[in-house]
């Protein structure tokens, strides 16, 4: 029978000589698939970061961008509002301006029309009288008939 002690040792024996291949050939091999792997870890980590604070970075420049745009936008907005305004204000006085000229323009065609009507009514009378003084001349009045007779048409005039 095989005693407990040289049992034991042998064990031990076989479990040091597995300990020191593990330690000299398959340990290395671990440790470096270890350390690559946790260098790659930390790789893309740092990377994360990075990428994180550069997205903040972005983040802090749109929002500024976007404040300065809305700045922009309201300036835009009070400058084509005074704009409009102005317009307004323009075509209103030009408005004014039409109006009175079309006015003026309407006013003077109503006296040349008014002349016009008064020349024709001149002329219609001064027909009217020398077709009477002819008439009157054809009947043989008197002087004093016929002045009688030109000052009532005077005064109709």
């Amino acid at each position: 029978m095989i005693d407990i002690g040289s049992t034991f040792i042998a064990e031990s024996l076989a479990f040091i000589l597995l300990i020191g291949f593990t330690y000299k050939y398959i340990w290395p091999v671990i440790n470096a698939t270890l350390e690559a792997r946790r260098e790659y870890v930390e790789s893309r980590i740092k990377s994360a970061q990075d990428s994180q604070e550069s997205v903040k970075q972005e983040f802090q420049k749109l929002q500024e961008s976007k404040v300065v745009n809305e700045q922009l936008s309201r300036k835009l907005l009070q400058d084509t509002m005074l704009q409009l305004a102005e317009l307004r204000k323009e075509f209103k006085a030009k408005s004014i301006v039409q109006a009175q000229k079309h006015e003026a323009l309407l006013e003077k065609t109503k006296l040349d029309y008014q002349k016009k009507i008064r020349a024709e009514i001149k002329e219609e009378v001064m027909a009217q009288c020398k077709l009477i003084i002819e008439q009157t001349i054809k009947r043989a009045l008197t002087e004093s008939e016929h002045q009688t007779l030109r000052e009532d048409i005077i005064k109709q005039l």
